[in-house]
């Protein structure tokens, strides 16, 4: 739990993003 966690965080981070500005220009 850590450095192996933060591997994984950067794609999901990526998609929430998007989501997030589709969401709010919509």
């Amino acid at each position: 739990m850590g450095i192996n966690d933060c591997d994984h965080l950067p794609p999901l981070i990526f998609y929430l993003s998007l989501h997030f500005l589709w969401v709010w220009e919509g």
